[in-house]
Order: C-alpha cells, then structure tokens, then sequence
C-alpha cells in the first residue's frame, strides 16, 4: 500500500485550486487506482454488497471510504472505460461469425436481461429491460 500526501494550493494566475497529478489514482480520488478496480471487482463479479466492501476497505486498508464515495468513483471508472468498451463492440458488430444469448439479470429487484454477444476474440455485454429481438437489432 502506497499513501499518497497530496498538497493542493491556490493559483492566484488561474484562480483555481490545483493539485499535482497523481499517476496512480484520478484527480481528485480519495484511493487509487488498484483499490477501486478492486472494488469493483468485488461487487460486479463476485458479487459483494457494497456495505461489505466499505467494511473490508475500512478494516483491512485503514482508510474511511463511504458509499457515496465508493458509487462515484465506479462512476468515474465507468467513464474512463467507456471508450474501450464501445471499440470492443465495434469490433464484435463487425466480427463475420456472433453469438448471442440472454439471461435475467435483476437491478433492484426488477427483472432485465444481461445480453452477451461473443466472437471468437471478444464479449460485448449489454444489459436492457427487453428480451425481444430490438435489443438484437440495435445492438
């Protein structure tokens, strides 16, 4: 664990408050970058409520993180791979064989479905309150 002390000041020039940039963690993050793909890999794929992975972080990295907190910067995460998820389904819509298949996936106790489009190199996902054709078609 690395812990960063970050100094932000006033710049009478720009009239802003600014800090330095930190290479391993987004502007203004309270954790880096390693702590929230952890995080997020906790609750997307093993499936860990987010009241457990604020007590393992709290506990185990002796830090306070919040729920808001931890929401945000999933948030941001998404935000900083949206590009390279919309390239991996260019790349799938345009492979020359796909699959695709769907299943129920509940978001707040309500219904949707988790559609997978896969080729032999790459998986699109899309998550949509339809399982009708139209998902297909858009997609």
């Amino acid at each position: 664990m690395t812990e960063h002390t970050i100094q932000k000041d006033y710049c009478p020039k720009c009239r802003k408050v600014v800090e330095p940039i930190v290479p391993d963690a987004m502007p203004s993050a309270a954790i880096g970058h390693r702590a929230v793909v952890l995080s997020a890999f906790l609750h997307y794929f093993v499936g860990a409520t987010i009241s457990q992975i604020i007590t393992i972080f709290n506990t185990q990295f002796y830090f306070k993180l919040t729920e808001g907190g931890l929401v945000n910067l999933w948030r941001r995460l998404a935000l900083v791979l949206k590009s390279w998820y919309d390239e991996i389904g260019e790349m799938v819509k345009s492979s020359g064989v796909l699959h695709g298949d769907e299943t129920g996936w509940r978001i707040n106790g309500k219904t949707h479905w988790l559609w997978c489009f896969t080729t032999q190199h790459a998986t699109y996902y899309v998550i949509n309150k339809s399982r009708a054709s139209p998902v297909v078609l858009r997609f």
